[in-house]
C-alpha cells in the first residue's frame, strides 16, 4: 500500500511525496 505524505516547511510551499510501505 501507497500513503501520501504532506509536509509543509517554513517559508516554502508545502511538499507532497508518496511513500511506499513493502511488507
Amino acid at each position: 500500500m501507497s500513503e501520501i505524505h504532506s509536509i509543509s516547511l517554513p517559508g516554502r510551499c508545502p511538499i507532497f511525496f508518496v511513500e511506499e510501505q513493502k511488507s
